[in-house]
This record gives structure tokens, sequence and C-alpha cells, in this order.
């Protein structure tokens, strides 16, 4: 999984007091008010995500083979889940890995349409992973979109709009005259939409919708343009709902004009529930009960916030009416359903916790085997590698070191001594010090060249004790190519010829 998980107690601490048992009875205690209020709520994840156009990127008969096995996905679930599992293992066996990550991108759509958002999370990153390995940006945004409605299911809200800015990023690098790519920009463009749905940003979440039907709008065919309208109506229609009812009514019944039995049952869902709940708004409870059992039927895909919805909504309709037993009947049924659902939740945020978990624990691993090969390298002569690579000391320097060694052990030579303890500490009284064993220092500097600064000549008293490059980069937290910089202007400053040691010339000043 891309990158991009919050700290692991954070996500412990939004766990916690998420059961099943809690979510009944909130459910006893649930206080239903208006259906405008349910609304608010609930009404979220409507725009249904578009159908997929491969066009030009289908080259292979296993590729065209995967794509009508997507398509059927809409129909019989089952029959192409169990397609799909096939078509990844003989795409992997001949190494076409388009129709691999067509495969891939089923199976998501499989655990995405049955609201098993745990596995949805593990076939995403399965998909990504895929992605990555065969260098392909379309299929690693749209691993990105699916990833992103686990995240939401889960409520990480954050999270999951980081997931669809870097898909966005991924496919605006593709060719946007691609189908697939177009399919793909549009369907992150209704995610983002559903997204600001939940901050109920009215005006971002219809500029989204708007950016999607754009995408449309670059397709050509005229048949597939109408399928298209089919979603974009539908998607208008949800989005208008909160704003302008009349004009949601609209869009609602022209979606419902262009169905030509697609089998997008998630479009003909939503369209049956708006104007299900539009007329129960009006008081037309006939025509509301008529929408919603129709909708009740709808076999396939139905997003869980949908069909919570749904429930919500027919509780309300037949407390009006004074049905009572029907009342009973579906604060059952949602009940139940919403159990499902929380324990769904549960799982699914687990599969989060756990690869938060395993990340961590791969990258300690990690750590420890290099710090294991580190040190056998030392152990193995790693040290003299180094030192032999990048040739840091020069000749010059270690006999200016050895030369160092040996005055330090001569009696008198305590001072000197003291001064390259204080530098080793960082002493800010080194200079003070310095000056009362050399007081001629900085004037013989300065008698040379007058323009010698005092942080040049505080860098040529560390070349008086005969420091070499590397003590000095280590001492003064530097790097040895900024000390070896240094030593090149302090030559030209000071008229230092360049075929006389550095040190020995400050040894003799």
């Amino acid at each position: 999984m891309s990158d991009h998980f919050v700290h692991i107690n954070r996500i412990i601490n939004l766990c916690k007091g998420v059961t099943p048992i809690r979510l009944i009875l909130t459910i006893l205690n649930w206080k239903m008010k208006s259906v405008r209020f349910n609304f608010i709520i609930f009404f979220l994840f409507l725009a249904p995500i578009v159908l997929s156009s491969r066009g030009s990127t289908i080259r292979t008969a296993l590729c065209r083979q995967a794509k009508t096995n997507f398509d059927l996905m809409r129909s019989n679930p089952e029959k192409s889940f169990t397609k799909a599992l096939n078509i990844k293992l003989e795409a992997m066996g001949q190494k076409d890995h388009e129709a691999e990550l067509i495969a891939l991108q089923t199976i998501c759509s499989y655990y995405k349409k049955q609201n098993d958002f745990k596995n949805l999370i593990t076939s995403s990153e399965d998909l990504f992973n895929k992605a990555v390995q065969y260098n392909n940006l379309i299929y690693k945004a749209i691993a990105k979109d699916y990833l992103s409605n686990a995240l939401v299911f889960n409520e990480f809200y954050d999270m999951a709009l980081e997931q669809l800015k870097q898909g966005l990023q991924l496919i605006d690098q593709a060719d946007g005259n691609d189908s697939i790519v177009i399919d793909t920009k549009a369907n992150l463009y209704v995610s983002l939409s559903n997204y600001y749905s939940i901050l109920q940003d009215g005006k971002n979440r219809l500029m989204y919708i708007k950016l999607s039907i754009a995408e449309h709008d670059k397709f050509s065919n005229a048949a597939y343009r109408e399928k298209l309208r089919y979603i974009d109506f539908s998607n208008l229609a949800i989005t208008y709902y909160e704003q302008d009812m009349d004009s949601a009514e609209v869009y609602a019944l022209k979606s419902v004009s262009l169905d030509r039995n697609y089998g997008m049952d998630d479009v003909k869902f939503c369209n049956l529930l708006i104007l299900g709940s539009l007329n129960q708004m009006k008081g037309k409870y006939l025509d509301a009960f008529t929408y919603f059992h129709q909708a009740e039927l709808v076999e396939n895909y139905k997003n869980h916030l949908n069909v919570e919805l749904l429930y919500l909504n027919i509780i309300e309709a037949y407390k009006a009416t004074g049905d009572t037993s029907n009342v009973k009947k579906y604060e059952n049924k949602l009940a139940a359903f919403k159990l499902r659902v929380a324990e769904n939740k549960n799982k699914s945020l687990h599969k989060i916790i756990e690869d938060k978990e395993l990340n961590a624990k791969n990258q300690l691993n990690n750590i420890l085997f290099l710090a294991f090969i580190v040190f056998l390298l030392l152990m193995g002569g790693g040290i003299i590698y180094i030192l032999h690579k990048n040739r840091l000391i020069s000749h010059y320097e270690k006999l200016s070191n050895k030369y160092l060694e040996d005055r330090a052990k001569k009696p008198g030579q305590e001072d000197l001594v003291k001064l390259i303890e204080m530098v080793k500490g960082n002493n800010a009284a080194f200079m003070s010090s310095f000056n009362e064993v050399f007081p001629d220092f900085a004037m013989k500097l300065l008698a040379i060249n007058p323009r010698v600064v005092q942080t040049e000549i505080e860098f040529c008293a560390l070349l008086k004790l005969n420091l070499h490059t590397k003590e000095i980069a280590r001492y003064r937290n530097i790097e040895p190519r900024t000390v070896q910089n240094k030593k090149y202007l302090i030559r030209k400053k000071l008229n230092i010829p360049g075929e006389v040691d550095i040190y020995h010339w400050f040894s003799e000043l």
C-alpha cells in the first residue's frame, strides 16, 4: 500500500468502541427524524462509478477476454469473479501484464460490490503493486480509487482524499486521449464529488461531477456516450438533491428514460431511490412505495449507504401511513443489515491495523538486517574500503597527525592537548585560550592579508593545531569537501604556494 497511512495509535483509537453490540444499541436508540435529515446524514455515495471502456489499450486476445469479463461484473458478479481468478493465473503464465491488471481490477470491483472492504484493501494493494511492477500509471491510479473507497467506508476521510489526489497525479501523466484514461479520470472525479458530499460542500461536489461529465464528452462513439449520459444524469440528480429538488427530479427522470437494460444496477437503484424519496417528501406515498420496492428488488450491487437510506425512508413512509407492522419489519431489516456492515467494518479496520503493524515490523526488520550487514562490513574490512574509496586522508595529513601526536607526548605540550580537547568539545572559549597560547598568531595573518576575517582566523587556528580534514569536518559538523574548499581559499588568501604543505607552513608561522 502506497504510500500514505496514519500512525497506528490513531487508528486503534478510532477502532475503539466500534463493535456490533454497540451498533445494535445505537440502532435501538435511534431517534428517526425527518426524511430531510436522513438524506443529509446518509445521502453521500449515490453517484455511481462509471463503466470502463478500454479502447486502444486492449492488444491481445486474453486482454479482450479480460475486458469482456470485467463488463460481465455488472450483470453476473459471481461468474465474473471466478473467471477473473482464472484469467489472472493464465495471464501470469503468458506474462500478459495488461490482462493480469484487468483481472485484478475485476477482483477489486467484485469485493467493492460485495461491500467486502477487507478484501478490497488486499486486492487494491495487489493491483497497485502489480501496476508498479509493470510500470503502468493507469492501473496505479485505478488502485488508488479502489483503496479510497475502502478508507471512506472506515471513515478515514483524509486518508481517502490523499489517495484520490495521488490517483489524479498519476493519471495526469498518462495519455489523456486514451479511453481508459478518460474513464479512470472521470471515476476519480466522481469519488472526489462523493468526498465533498461528506463535507456537505455542494459547490465542489457539483464541480467534480461536471468535470467527470466533461471527460465523458471526449468520447466520439455515440452509443457509448448515451450509456455515459445514463450515468451522468443520475449523478446530477444525486448532486442536485440537496440543492434543487426540481432539478434532481428532472435529471433522475432523464436518466431513467435512457435505461436500455445496460445492467448497471447501481445506477438503476439510485434513480429509483431518488424518485421514491422525492415523492415521499411531496406526500405521494403510493408512488414512493412503488419506487422504493422496485429499488429493493434490484439484485446486484447496492452501496451499503444506499440500502440504509432505503430502509430508513421506507420506515418513515410506513410511519406516516400508520402501518406499524411494516415499520417493525423494516426496522428489523435495518438493524440486521447494519450489524452485517459493522462486522465488515471491524474486519476491514483490523486489516488496516494489521497492514500498519506489518509495515512497521518490516521496517524494523529491514533496519536490523541493514545494521547487521553494516556490522559485518565493518568487521570484514569495511572501514579500510571506505577510507580507500573516498581518499579523504592524504599522505601529508597522516604525517601531520603523527607529528601532532609526537608533540603532544613531549613535556610542555599540555596547552596544545588542552586546545585540541576544547575543539573536540566545541568549547566557546577555544579562541580565547588559543590566543593566550599563540598571542601573535592573528596579527601575523593580518600582516600577510588585512582582509582575513575572524572565521578564517579560527579555521587557521585548527590548521595550526595540525587537525586533519576529517577531524575538522567531524568536530565542526561540516562535510570534508567543505573543509577542502576552505583550505583552498586560505591558500589563495595567504599566498601559500601549492607545492608547500599547508600544515608545515602554519607550523612555521
